[in-house]
């Protein structure tokens, strides 16, 4: 397998790529993805192709003349039950991938570090994508280019730095969300049923106030798409198939 844990990756998103072989282009192959976990976001010479979750490892076709990107997102380890114990159960990463039922070797392995946001960051990996999308996921577009940061900034006065709560609307689907370089925590609205995150007030400061979205799959631009609200929104909408 080529597992997270190897790499001292515990959290967060790993990436595997592959090079392709100069002059050797995959064309229209089937590539499957074994022993996903937790969720994998797949990427062809830059593209945003396919998202592969534990529950469903399902082949699907791809076209790649120079590069594939796997970027794997842990989403917790089990904390109960036997599979505590069952490593083959737990581990996070891959198992393996095939192309056309040959496992492939040779993979690069690094970790991205999704709260530094910072042009110089890791993460910056995961670029602002254009506007042309092609792909879809559960009714909703993908982002062409892949996993994505948003940022932006408010503006506070003293009196105003209060607990409060961050909605994150529909517009999103799935994703992390940091406020002054503070990790809050995960949003994955698509799913349901939380659309909202608890920001304490002494995380916030007087004045400039910076927030990012780290989106995976995709965003619907629209007005208040993300806001600050003096109250939880927990039983929303629930998709099980997110």
């Amino acid at each position: 397998g080529i597992n997270a844990e190897y790499g001292d990756v515990f959290e967060g998103i790993v990436a595997y790529e592959h090079e392709v072989t100069k002059g050797k282009p995959l064309i229209d192959v089937e590539l499957k993805i074994r022993g996903v976990h937790d969720r994998a976001y797949v990427l062809t010479d830059g593209n945003f192709v396919q998202v592969v979750s534990r529950e469903d490892e399902s082949g699907f076709n791809v076209t790649a003349h120079e590069k594939i990107t796997i970027l794997v997102e842990n989403m917790g380890y089990i904390g109960f039950s036997k599979a505590m114990l069952d490593y083959n159960a737990e581990y996070k990463g891959l198992k393996n991938v095939t192309v056309n039922g040959c496992v492939w070797t040779h993979w690069n392995f690094y970790k991205i570090n999704v709260t530094d946001t910072t042009p110089r960051g890791t993460a910056n990996k995961l670029t602002a994508a254009p506007t042309h999308k092609t792909k879809m996921w559960t009714g909703k577009e993908l982002l062409p280019k892949g996993p994505a940061i948003y940022s932006g900034e408010f503006v506070l006065d003293k009196s105003q730095l209060l607990d409060t709560f961050v909605n994150i609307t529909r517009s999103w689907s799935k994703g992390y969300l940091i406020v002054n370089d503070i990790l809050i925590g995960r949003y994955w609205p698509d799913a349901g049923p939380q659309y909202t995150l608890y920001l304490p007030g002494v995380w916030l400061k007087e004045g400039r106030n910076t927030i990012s979205l780290v989106e995976l799959q995709s965003y619907t631009p629209a007005e208040n798409s993300v806001y600050l609200t003096d109250k939880p929104y927990i039983n929303g909408p629930v998709n099980p198939d997110a």
